[in-house]
């Protein structure tokens, strides 16, 4: 699952953070691994890959198991609304919806990444997760990301 979490989180941070900055709509200025619990307002708009459950273990032929992880996707970004514009337009919500719409297209490059994966599936997009982690006020979005790999029996 490791292998897998920094999979992703390299793949992404290239594509949201690299030769970017914070004027970018999907731009990501930290990646956690897990639940954050808490986003500091210094670290948003930020992402993290949390593993989910279940994961599985399947036999494919004697000493060769098909190993699926699912991992969560979730962006983090202020829900700062300046005064007289619209909720529905808002800078927050705007930019969150151009994260999922980027970290999607970086998921679907190349769904194998490479070969590490026998295949990956986005399972589903939440634009709207309800939530207040820490003591600011975020607007959450998620992806559910589903990849299979090999491993021999014993690793």
């Amino acid at each position: 699952m490791r292998s897998t979490i920094d999979l992703i989180i390299t793949t992404l941070r290239a594509g949201m953070t690299t030769d970017l900055d914070e004027a970018s709509d999907f731009w990501v200025k930290e990646w956690y691994t897990g639940d954050p619990l808490g986003v500091p307002m210094i670290t948003t708009p930020a992402g993290a890959v949390i593993p989910e459950v279940p994961s599985s273990r399947l036999i494919e032929f004697v000493g060769l198991d098909t190993i699926t992880d699912t991992v969560a996707i979730r962006f983090y970004q202020l829900a700062d609304q300046p005064v007289g514009e619209a909720p529905e337009v808002t800078k927050g919500l705007t930019k969150l919806l151009s994260m999922l719409e980027i970290a999607q297209q970086l998921l679907r490059v190349d769904p194998t990444f490479g070969s590490q994966f026998v295949m990956s599936e986005i399972r589903d997009v939440n634009a709207q997760l309800p939530g207040i982690p820490g003591q600011n006020v975020y607007r959450i979005a998620q992806i559910r990301f589903e990849c299979k790999r090999r491993a021999l029996w014993g690793t």
